[in-house]
C-alpha cells in the first residue's frame, strides 16, 4: 500500500492547491457576501446529492470485492438503478428546495435550483467511482479527484477573462463540468468492463439491500459533515457564512489531504487482508497519522494568522480564529477516519451508523448551544466535539474486535521508517472480469 498512499497523498496535495486557488479567487472576486451566497446556494445541492446515493457507491465496492464473478451484472444493475434514483431525486429535491429556501429571495432560490441540476450526474459518478475502486483502478479514482477542482479553476479563469465572475455563472459551469466528468468515467469503465443486463431485478435488489445497510451510515455522515454550514446558512447572514466558509476551507486542509489520500484505497485494500494482520495495520497507521497530524496542525496554527489576511484579504481576518480551532481538531478527525475505514472493511456497517448518529446528535446539541453565544466559532467547536465523540466510540468498538487500543497511540522507534519501507501489498491485485 506504500505506493498507493504516496500517489494518493500527492494527488491530494494537488487537489488542495487547486481548491485553495479557486477559494482565493472566488473570495477576492465575490467578497464575503458573494462567497456566502455561493455557499448558501450550493450547500443544499451538495447535501441532497449525498443523501440521494442510497448507499450505492459503498455497495458497489463491497459487492464488487466479494462477488467478482457477478461484477458485470452488478454494474449493469447499478446503471439502471442509479439513473432512476438520480432522476427521481432531482424532481423531489427541486420541490424540497422551494420549501426549505422559501424565506430567501427569488434569485437565491433559482441559484439553489440551478445547482441541483448536477444531482443525477453526482449520484451516478459516485457509484461509478465505487466501481473503479472495486477492481482497484485507483489511478483513475485519483484522477477523478483532480477533475472537479481543475474544472472549477478553468471555469473561473474563463469567467475572469470575459469579466463575468458571478455566482450564477460559477454554478452553471460547475454543473456542465460535472456532466462531462460523468461521461468520461463511463468511458473509462467501458474500456475495461462492459455491463451485463442479465438477472437485472435480482441484482438491483441485492444492490439496494446492501446499499441500504451502508446508507444509514452514509446518510448521517453526509448530513453530519454539512450540518455546521447548513445551520449557519439558516441562522447567520451571508457575510458570516462567507467568513466561516473561508475558515473551513483553510482549517480543514490538513485532514482533507490525509483523509482523501487514505479514503481512496484504505477500506478496499483492507478488505484484501483479514484477522490479526488487518488489526495490526490499522493500529500502526492510526498511531503514525495521529501524531503526525498533531505536529503538522501545531505548525499550521502558528502561520495561519499571517496566511489568511495575505491570501484572502484583510476583510477575512475574522476567519483566523475559526481556522485555528478547526486545525486543532485535525488529529481526532484523522484518527476517526482511519477507524471508520477499518470498520467498513470489517463489514460492521451498524457500527458506522451508530457512530455517525452519535456525532450528529452531539454536534447538533453543541452547535445549537454554542452558536448563540459565540456565533460562527460555535460551529467550529461543535465540529470538534462531534469528531471527538465519534472517535471515542469507535475506539471502544475497536477494542471489542481485539484491536490493541494501546497500539493506536504507541509509536514504536523506527515506525515511520517502517511505513516508508513496509507499507506494501501482501496480496496480488485481483483481475477484472471481462
Amino acid at each position: 500500500m506504500k505506493k498507493l498512499f504516496f500517489s494518493s497523498f500527492a494527488v491530494n496535495i494537488l487537489v488542495m492547491a487547486l481548491n485553495m486557488g479557486t477559494g482565493i479567487i472566488m473570495a477576492r472576486y465575490l467578497g464575503p457576501y458573494g462567497r456566502g451566497e455561493l455557499a448558501m446556494a450550493t450547500r443544499w445541492a451538495v447535501l441532497f446529492a449525498g443523501l440521494s446515493t442510497l448507499g450505492l457507491p459503498g455497495a458497489m465496492i463491497y459487492l464488487g470485492k466479494n462477488f467478482k464473478e457477478k461484477q458485470r451484472e452488478i454494474f449493469g444493475a447499478f446503471l439502471m438503478t442509479g439513473a432512476l434514483v438520480g432522476l427521481a431525486a432531482l424532481v423531489i429535491c427541486q420541490l424540497l428546495t422551494l420549501v426549505i429556501m422559501s424565506g430567501e429571495t427569488r434569485e437565491m432560490i433559482l441559484l439553489g435550483q440551478l445547482a441541483l441540476l448536477a444531482l443525477p450526474f453526482a449520484v451516478m459518478t459516485d457509484g461509478l467511482i465505487g466501481t473503479l475502486q472495486s477492481f482497484n483502478s485507483f489511478r483513475k479514482v485519483l484522477l477523478t479527484r483532480i477533475l472537479n477542482p481543475l474544472g472549477t479553476l478553468a471555469a473561473l479563469a474563463g469567467l475572469i477573462l470575459t469579466g463575468n465572475v458571478t455566482v450564477f455563472n460559477i454554478i452553471l459551469l460547475n454543473v456542465i463540468w460535472g456532466a462531462g466528468t460523468f461521461f468520461l468515467i463511463i468511458y473509462w469503465i467501458f474500456k475495461v468492463m462492459r455491463p451485463k443486463f442479465t438477472r437485472l431485478f435480482a441484482n438491483a435488489k441485492m444492490l439496494l439491500q446492501y446499499g441500504v445497510k451502508i446508507y444509514a451510515s452514509s446518510l448521517v455522515q453526509v448530513f453530519g459533515g454539512s450540518f455546521d454550514q447548513i445551520l449557519l446558512s439558516l441562522t447567520l447572514s451571508a457575510y458570516a457564512l462567507g467568513i466561516y466558509t473561508v475558515a473551513s476551507s483553510i482549517g480543514s486542509i490538513l485532514p482533507s489531504i490525509l483523509y482523501g489520500a487514505l479514503n481512496v484505497f484504505l477500506a478496499p485494500r483492507l478488505m484484501d487482508f483479514s484477522g490479526e494482520q488487518r488489526r495490526r495495520e490499522v493500529s500502526r497507521i492510526h498511531a503514525i497519522f495521529f501524531y503526525g497530524t498533531a505536529v503538522a496542525a501545531a505548525c499550521g496554527c502558528l502561520v495561519l494568522p499571517f496566511v489568511i489576511p495575505f491570501m484572502y484579504g484583510q476583510e477575512f481576518s475574522e476567519a483566523v480564529l475559526l481556522g485555528i480551532i478547526l486545525l486543532l481538531t485535525s488529529p481526532v478527525k484523522i484518527g476517526y477516519s482511519i477507524l471508520l475505514n477499518f470498520f467498513a472493511a470489517e463489514g460492521k456497517f451498524n457500527v458506522l451508523s451508530k457512530t455517525e448518529i452519535i456525532g450528529l446528535v452531539t454536534g447538533f446539541g453543541a452547535l445549537l448551544i454554542l452558536v448563540r453565544f459565540t456565533g460562527a466559532a460555535g460551529a467550529a467547536w461543535a465540529l470538534g466535539t462531534a469528531n471527538l465523540a465519534k472517535w471515542g466510540y469507535l475506539i471502544v468498538q475497536a477494542k471489542k474486535l481485539k484491536v490493541p487500543v494501546a497500539g493506536l497511540f504507541r509509536l514504536q522507534p523506527g515506525e515511520v521508517l517502517a511505513l516508508l519501507r513496509g507499507f506494501q501489498l501482501k496480496k496480488p491485485l485481483p483481475k477484472v472480469p471481462q
